[in-house]
């Protein structure tokens, strides 16, 4: 079941209530500029949803490529693609507003996990042979690939929305956090060579069990880490300190297991979602807007 709530702090008013009987929902994220939702889960097709008018349409599936699963499917609200990685290492791009298949990135090892930039121009690719990837949508082609000789089989990827952060969470638990001038910097000092290495400018271990996801706020000054395999698993990142927040969450703040986290798009709001089917909404007062 896809559920969509108005956002005012007080009263939350659910909007629609869309049943998928034959698909068990994994993933659900807004694209094209709020005004559709696509929905995967482990099937080899997928829903959209019209946010306005809440019409849904059932899409069979990459056109060319035969999945059993689209679970692992990345949109981006500002851009125009989607994209879902398989389990060989390659990622296919298709149009968010087509659905029609565009192209596959290819990269040597399995692919973990993909982010796209704010703008939508580029994504970024990380895998288990801890090897990052940027990838130059507008043209299809990979720009430039380092590696992490510091990450533990990574598990994820997050980028900051002005460009400056990415942040890796790997399976002990540990999340590093690089400054791209640094990846820049490097790549210069490794003069032309295809392959470089970048170092975290800090390692934040405050967590035990491996990382399910990362997200940065809209201004770049917080980066929420999470894991899924133990209750309360959840720390704030001040940046660009990278000092972990002692004040929240709280003995008494009771999260559940986390599986998801996202904020506003002013961080004036935080959404938890746990394993006991509920979106813990939290109220950030230093971001006076939505």
């Amino acid at each position: 079941t896809l559920r969509l709530f108005e956002v005012d702090g007080k009263e939350n008013h659910k909007i629609h209530s869309i049943f998928f009987k034959d698909l068990p929902v994994t993933t659900a994220q807004f694209i094209r500029g709020g005004q559709e939702a696509v929905v995967s889960g482990h099937r080899g097709y997928y829903y959209s949803v019209d946010v306005q008018r809440g019409s849904v349409s059932r899409i069979n599936g990459i056109p060319g490529h035969k999945m059993s699963s689209l679970e692992f499917m990345r949109g981006n609200i500002n851009g125009d693609r989607l994209a879902v990685m398989s389990n060989g290492g390659q990622i296919h791009l298709l149009s968010a507003r087509t659905k029609q298949f565009i192209h596959t990135l290819p990269m040597n090892g399995v692919v973990r996990d993909i982010s796209f930039t704010a703008d939508g121009n580029y994504l970024w690719s990380t895998g288990l042979d801890n090897e990052v990837y940027q990838w130059d949508l507008r043209q299809n082609r990979c720009l430039s690939r380092w590696h992490d000789s510091t990450a533990f089989r990574p598990t994820c990827l997050g980028l900051s929305q002005d460009g400056s952060y990415y942040a890796s969470g790997d399976n002990s638990g540990v999340v590093n956090i690089y400054d791209t001038n640094s990846v820049a910097a490097s790549q210069a000092a490794a003069s032309g060579s295809s392959m470089f290495d970048v170092k975290p400018f800090k390692s934040v271990s405050n967590l035990t069990t491996s990382i399910r996801g990362v997200k940065f706020n809209h201004s770049s000054e917080i980066l929420a880490i999470y894991s899924r395999h133990k209750a309360d698993q959840l720390k704030l990142v001040h940046l660009p300190t990278g000092s972990v927040f002692a004040n929240w969450p709280s003995m008494s703040s009771h999260l559940g297991n986390v599986q998801c986290i996202d904020f506003s798009p002013q961080s004036g709001f935080m959404a938890v979602g746990n394993d006991g089917g509920k979106a813990l909404l939290y109220r950030l007062p230093h971001y006076q807007g939505y």
